[in-house]
């Protein structure tokens, strides 16, 4: 497997593809909140994805890893939490411009797979590219607005969120979004105290009553983590469909 560091659109990326397997397609992964693109933060899923035939690329989100800017440095935070939703936002236009730009050439399956922060952009992905073959948000939430009610209210209190609303409502997604034709896998933990499952658990159940076959969703009873179980659980999905 070669790993090769590279600056694209002015973003830092690890790219990682098998020298020996002709691809089969092209799987972004974007990390969570506080994060890097450093193999450190994604397991075993590059080297597994770039097995299975995938030129694998990991970026480094808005304002982190090596393009790191306050409130990242030496913020509080509150202020990083605030961040956030500029650095979803932000990051979804690097993927798509990347894609398009640099990936797009290389054909077959596109996917995204995201953790935490990550799993929030992956659900974002389809206001930006129409045709996705796999989404796998992982620990991630699709409603931003009622994650931040939920999850982030208490630490930023009224009058933070109330600067949040127009960005929250930027960032709100529609079901008919989604096309029914791409391929979910939803990961969630059921202890989790970071992002509660309940946020994707729901979407879950209103997309399978709106008849969208091709989501699958799973909780585990961990915290706000990617067990080696739910690593395996990815690579079975993934190869069962790449095979296709």
């Amino acid at each position: 497997m070669n790993q090769t560091k590279k600056i694209l659109n002015h973003i830092p990326l690890i790219e990682y593809a098998s020298e020996t397997i002709t691809p089969i397609g092209v799987f972004f992964l974007i990390h969570g909140h506080t994060c890097s693109k450093d193999p450190m933060f994604f397991g075993s899923f590059p080297q597994k994805l770039t097995e299975m035939g995938y030129v694998v690329v990991a970026i480094d989100a808005y304002k982190h890893g090596e393009r790191i800017e306050e409130p990242y440095l030496s913020g509080f935070d509150y202020e990083k939490t605030m961040a956030m939703l500029d650095v979803i936002q932000r990051t979804c236009i690097d993927l798509k411009n990347l894609y398009i730009n640099h990936y797009q050439h290389i054909g077959g399956k596109l996917g995204f797979l995201g953790i935490s922060m990550g799993g929030h952009i992956v659900f974002q992905m389809p206001k930006y590219i129409q045709k996705i073959d796999f989404l796998i948000p992982i620990i991630g939430a699709p409603d931003l607005k009622r994650h931040y009610v939920e999850m982030k209210s208490n630490l930023l209190g009224e009058e933070k969120m109330n600067q949040l609303s127009t960005l929250l409502t930027l960032l709100s997604t529609d079901d008919s979004l989604y096309d029914k034709e791409t391929l979910m896998l939803i990961l969630e933990g059921k202890n989790d105290t970071i992002v509660s499952y309940k946020n994707a658990d729901d979407f879950y159940q209103r997309m399978k009553s709106k008849n969208y076959p091709n989501i699958e969703y799973i909780d585990f009873p961990v915290g706000h983590e990617v067990t080696a179980e739910m690593e395996n659980f990815v690579f079975n999905f993934i190869l069962k469909h790449s095979m296709i």
